[in-house]
């Protein structure tokens, strides 16, 4: 019924992506990952495309949550993989920039896309291939690495020409939501203490 299964207006339908896909001369379209900009209005969706020789290519673009197919398309689609997962988002700076990681690529798989042009660009600074992202915002992108038992932090700035801020190596961390500070699980002599790191400057506070 439609009170158990109402009809859904979709922000971007497979008619619109059937649309977009054919005159370009790929036959399969779907998208593959979304998510809310900042603003909590607005979808970022990657379109993963294949032509009928098999080929595949994607590319991003984004919709108010409010509108029926009326998304703008970032750029002209790129050449993926067939092997590995198509570039994935792991996170937005700001309303205008968003990282993805390309598992595909050893030698820079983190990259910036312009939310206006669809340009990518290297980040800034490197993050390790196997780092997982915690948390990307203006300050840049909180990541750990995993070591042995525990996880090495640190924090990524998003402007060139600054210095990686290492969080410290802990067993138990977690992150603010805002990623403004990491809580974290300190050991002396027997003694524990939960104390504070501040992700912008990596001092440790009691």
């Amino acid at each position: 019924s439609d009170v158990l299964f109402p009809a859904l207006s979709p922000v971007v339908s497979s008619d619109w992506l059937s649309r977009y896909a054919l005159p370009r001369g790929f036959v399969v379209a779907r998208i593959e990952q979304f998510e809310f900009l900042p603003d909590g209005r607005t979808l970022v969706f990657s379109i993963v495309l294949e032509t009928s020789a098999g080929s595949r290519a994607q590319v991003f673009g984004l919709s108010r949550a409010d509108t029926v197919d009326a998304p703008g398309v970032l750029g002209a689609p790129q050449a993926i993989s067939n092997t590995y997962e198509p570039p994935q988002i792991a996170g937005f700076f700001d309303m205008s920039s968003m990282l993805i990681v390309d598992f595909a690529s050893v030698t820079a798989p983190w990259s910036v896309v312009d939310l206006r042009s669809g340009v990518r660009s290297a980040l800034a600074q490197s993050i390790p291939p196997d780092a997982e992202a915690r948390h990307v915002g203006p300050l840049g992108v909180v990541f750990a690495t995993r070591v042995d038992a525990a996880l090495d932090w640190q924090r990524v700035p998003r402007a060139a020409g600054q210095g990686t801020v290492p969080l410290g190596t802990w067993q138990s961390a977690a992150l603010a939501p805002n990623g403004s500070a990491l809580a974290v699980l300190a050991s002396d002599g027997g003694r524990q203490s939960v104390a504070l790191v501040d992700t912008a400057s990596g001092v440790e506070q009691l």
